[in-house]
C-alpha cells in the first residue's frame, strides 16, 4: 500500500494535484497512489503534459511506476534515490515545459549535487505560466527561501505546434527558509516584454503601445521591450512584471486568432492594476507555487495574496496529505487573503 493515497478529483481536480504530489513524493521519499485523476475533465485521466511530468519524476528518481499511460486515471509512484545530473525531457506536444520544470525543481534542489534539465514543449501556452513569469517572478520569489535555479529559453513553443525549449540549472540546498511576504512597500517600477514569432511585427508594436498608454493613464510608468523570438509556429504574448520594494508580481496574456493586439495587452494591464489595488504581496498564481517551499520549511511562512483561488485551497489540501503542516487561508474564494503555513 502506498504511503499517501490521493483522490485526484478533490477540489479543483486538475493536473496540479498530480504535479504537487509528484514533487512531494520525490522530496520526501513517500510512495504515492492517485485515483480519479482529472475525473471531472472533458478528457479525464493523464494527458500528454501530465504524463511528461510523471516520466520526468521517474527519470530523476529511478521510481517504480504503474499506470503511466495516456488516459489513465490511476497512478502508483514509488520513488527511489534522487538522481542529480543532466536530464533531457521531451513532452512531445505543446504541453507546458514550465509546469514540468516546476514539478522537478524542488526535488532536484534538495538532491545532493547540481542538475541541468533541458525540456522541450510549450513555453507560452494557455492555462500555464509563461517562461518570463517563471524566470522573473517565481524564481525570484523562490530565491528568498534559498531555492536557486537559472532558466534560459532557446526557442518559444506555442499551441498547438509546441517545439519550445528551456534549460534549467538547479543548485542544491540543505534547507528551505520560510516564505515571508506580508508588506510589499512602494511600487518601484513595471517592466515587460512583448514576444512575437512568425507574425507581422506591427502586432507587437500595437501591444506595446496600448500597454504603455494604459499604464500611463493609471499613473504608472513602465519599460516594455519587444522580443522577436524563434518558434516552429506563430504566436505572440505580453508579460508584465511589477517590482515593489518587498516583492515582485507578474501578469500575462497570450495572443490568439481573432483577438486584437490591444485586447491582449488590455488583459495583462487589467490583471496588474487589479493586483495593485489589493495591496497584497503575492499574485494569485504565485501563491499556489510558493506553498510547496513554505511547507518544506522548518519555520512559519506567512504571505498576503491578491486573490484566494480554488487552486490554492486544493494545493494546501494536497500538501497536508504529505507533510505535518497546518495551512491556514483567510479570505473567501475570489477575494484577497492571507496564507499562514506552520509545522503542526
Amino acid at each position: 500500500m502506498a504511503d499517501v493515497l490521493l483522490d485526484g478529483s478533490y477540489g479543483e481536480g486538475g493536473g496540479q494535484i498530480l504535479r504537487t504530489a509528484l514533487a512531494l513524493s520525490l522530496a520526501t521519499g513517500q510512495s504515492l497512489e492517485v485515483v480519479n485523476i482529472r475525473a471531472g475533465r472533458k478528457k479525464p485521466g493523464l494527458a500528454a503534459q501530465h504524463l511528461g511530468a510523471v516520466n520526468a519524476a521517474q527519470a530523476i528518481s529511478n521510481a517504480s511506476v504503474e499506470g503511466a499511460s495516456l488516459g489513465s486515471q490511476t497512478l502508483r509512484f514509488a520513488p527511489g534515490r534522487l538522481v542529480p545530473g543532466s536530464h533531457f525531457f521531451n513532452i512531445g506536444t505543446a504541453g507546458s515545459a514550465l509546469l514540468l520544470f516546476q514539478t522537478i525543481f524542488v526535488p532536484l534542489a534538495v538532491a545532493s549535487a547540481p542538475s541541468t534539465a533541458t525540456i522541450t514543449g510549450g513555453t507560452h501556452v494557455p492555462w500555464s505560466p509563461p517562461f518570463e513569469y517563471v524566470s522573473e517572478v517565481f524564481l525570484r520569489a523562490a530565491e528568498t527561501t534559498g531555492l536557486c535555479a537559472t532558466l534560459s529559453m532557446e526557442a518559444c513553443g506555442f499551441y498547438p505546434q509546441g517545439g519550445g525549449r528551456i534549460v534549467a540549472e538547479v543548485r542544491p540546498i540543505t534547507h528551505v527558509r520560510p516564505v515571508l511576504a506580508e508588506h510589499r512597500g512602494e511600487l518601484v517600477g513595471v517592466r515587460g516584454v512583448v514576444g512575437l514569432t512568425n507574425l507581422p511585427e506591427q502586432i507587437a508594436h500595437r501591444m506595446q503601445d496600448y500597454a504603455l498608454q494604459a499604464l500611463r493613464a493609471a499613473g504608472i510608468s513602465a519599460r516594455i521591450e519587444i522580443a522577436l523570438r524563434q518558434s516552429p509556429g506563430p504566436g505572440c504574448y505580453i508579460v508584465l512584471v511589477a517590482e515593489y520594494q518587498g516583492c515582485v508580481a507578474g501578469f500575462s496574456s497570450l495572443g490568439e486568432r481573432g483577438k486584437r493586439a490591444e485586447i491582449v495587452a488590455q488583459d495583462a494591464v487589467g490583471q496588474l492594476l487589479a493586483f495593485h489595488a489589493t495591496g497584497a504581496c503575492v499574485d494569485s498564481h504565485l501563491a499556489d507555487q510558493l506553498l510547496l517551499p513554505a511547507a518544506l520549511s522548518a519555520g512559519e511562512s506567512r504571505f498576503t495574496v491578491s486573490r484566494v483561488t480554488q487552486h490554492l485551497v486544493t494545493n494546501a489540501w494536497t500538501i497536508g496529505r504529505f507533510l505535518p503542516v497546518k495551512v491556514s487561508i483567510s479570505g473567501e474564494i475570489g477575494q484577497p487573503g492571507t496564507v499562514v503555513c506552520r509545522p503542526s
